[in-house]
């Protein structure tokens, strides 16, 4: 089981069970063990088989080291199946030290792993990236090659959460060089190719992309973007047409929002419409769902409490039976207050997401009362009152006469407000396009010493600001942003290339690109391209 050889293992266990009529107690144990084992190995831990463990972990407690390490790691992993993390914590520390002192360093490597998926759930990511790492050092020390490609693979997937592009494609391109070897390849490579693929296709590396994309159904969403990136109307709906319904309630949302989009480009309005209602209900699909999700692990929280609760009236040998009415009371109490918490997160999620949408349409309502647009709008609108007001004329009608009159004049003065608005933009642009803030920028931008000083960037922020409207204020209004994510945007601003904005910011071209695509991602809830962030951004 060790190497990953579970046929074999199987077999051998079911040939034991059918010769263990005269087994003693120790030779039970162990063979309970071993099945337990085999389970948590593959990833199978159940809450059900909490009490059994239990014992175990009591029973060899004050026995063999190596096994106590290993009930314990199992303990640990039913907890965390459970979704009660300290517990499962509280166990894992302990199986670690055990592990420790009998020089099992596989199962350390294990053990590391489990407390770094702990961490990965509850976003503690400065954590959880010493944890995976100290798990790929022990399986390498062990000559563990299955560990090894296992955590390559998760350390592929957590620096993505710190954004260090070279570590992704390194232990990604690792997990694919080690799996290949393995009997449990087929777990392991397609996996990493296709999440090395997403990150080429992120980092608009197109080429790269397709040469480790397979045409299998693990790729078709990635072939979808990779169309769809590269603006191939006709594969990409066909690929995503492909991938509707495949995974889960989110992910239909972002492909019909853009099957909407393609079908628009292709003039098809009806069908484009159609997705998008299609879009809006997976989006509620979604949200309902995600309460289900939300009831089922308060329930199985509440299963593997009450499971510890009988473990500990067990123990006191039926004694104090009010402190087990406390603890079902406190219980209930905490399930209470967790249900009320997670239902007002995610009330609170949905009333950020509705002032983002809102946030959104005021922008461009505003940006509409501000164009070419609105003028040739309100010309119409004039050249039809100035035929009402004809008539008007012709039957004397004074009263219709005045109010036409006021209309009129009321969209003309609009007009002008609009262009005298317009004149002073074009104004503020020139100038700031002949500050030394601005010339500077446009000498320097992409030499490899060229960086602004804290003041220049502040300078830089408040050109932006007077000349496109308080354009920082507007846009942390829609998502909170870091000083780093700002520079981008005021870079993009300026038109820059990536390249430029790479170099003034001292990070590499597909790191910029990743970050744009973040930053889609972080203001609009749905995936876009590092191209679609800048038409954003320079429209905004």
């Amino acid at each position: 089981m060790r190497w990953g050889h579970y046929d074999e293992a199987d077999s051998l266990l079911s040939a034991y069970n059918k010769a263990k009529d005269n087994e003693n107690l120790s030779t039970r144990r162990y063979h309970q063990l071993l099945q337990l084992e085999s389970k948590f190995l593959r990833g199978q831990s159940s809450v059900d088989d909490l009490l059994l463990v239990d014992s175990l972990e009591n029973y060899y407690s004050r026995g063999s080291r190596e096994k106590h390490a290993k009930t314990l790691a199992i303990l640990g992993d039913i907890y965390h199946t459970g979704g009660d993390h300290p517990s499962a914590f509280e166990s894992l520390m302990k199986a670690k030290e055990e592990a420790e002192c009998s020089n099992e360093v596989w199962l350390q490597g294990i053990i590391s792993r489990q407390q770094g998926d702990i961490y990965l759930e509850q976003r503690m990511f400065d954590k959880m990236i010493d944890l995976f790492r100290s798990s790929f050092l022990y399986a390498q020390i062990a000559k563990d090659t299955l560990r090894m490609a296992y955590t390559a693979l998760r350390l592929g997937k957590v620096n993505t959460y710190t954004e260090s592009l070279d570590s992704i494609i390194y232990y990604y391109q690792k997990a694919i060089e080690l799996g290949k070897h393995l009997e449990q390849s087929d777990n392991i490579v397609p996996a990493a190719r296709y999440e090395l693929a997403d990150i080429y296709l992120q980092t608009e590396q197109f080429d790269k992309a397709a040469t480790i994309m397979t045409h299998d159904s693990i790729n078709d969403v990635n072939w979808a973007y990779w169309h769809y990136q590269q603006n191939h109307v006709d594969s990409a709906m066909y690929y995503f047409k492909k991938v509707l319904h495949r995974y889960n309630y989110f992910s239909d949302a972002e492909h019909l929002y853009i099957l909407s989009n393609l079908s628009e480009k292709k003039g098809n309005i009806q069908l484009s419409n159609q997705y998008l209602r299609m879009c809006m209900e997976a989006k509620d699909s979604f949200q309902i769902q995600s309460q289900k999700e939300m009831l089922f692990r308060i329930e199985a929280q509440y299963n593997l409490n009450s499971v510890k609760e009988d473990l500990k009236r067990a123990e006191r040998n039926g004694k104090y039976w009010k402190w087990g009415l406390t603890g079902f009371i406190s219980l209930a109490l905490v399930v209470f207050l967790y249900g009320r918490r997670e239902w007002k997160r995610q009330q609170q999620d949905k009333a950020t997401a509705i002032a983002r949408e809102q946030q959104l349409r005021q922008e461009e309502e505003r940006k509409h009362r501000q164009s070419r647009q609105q003028i040739e709008e309100n010309n119409q609108r004039i050249n039809q009152l100035e035929q009402q007001l004809e008539e008007a004329r012709k039957q004397n009608d004074l009263l219709t006469i005045q109010r036409l009159e006021l209309d009129t004049e009321q969209l003309r003065a609009e007009n002008a407000n609009i262009e005298a608005t317009n004149e002073r933009k074009e104004h503020l642009l020139r100038e700031f396009q002949e500050s030394l803030i601005y010339q500077r920028i446009l000498i320097n931008a992409g030499k490899p010493k060229f960086h602004l000083r804290d003041e220049e960037w502040d300078t830089l922020a408040e050109w932006i600001d007077k000349v496109y409207d308080n354009f920082t204020t507007r846009l942390m209004a829609l998502t909170p942003l870091n000083i780093t994510e700002r520079q981008i945007c005021y870079l993009v601003k300026l038109n820059l290339k990536p390249s430029q904005i790479a170099a003034m910011l001292n990070i590499t071209d597909t790191a910029i690109s990743m970050n744009r695509n973040r930053l889609y991602k972080k203001i609009f809830h749905e995936k876009g391209s590092s191209k679609d962030f800048d038409e954003f951004i320079k429209n905004f």
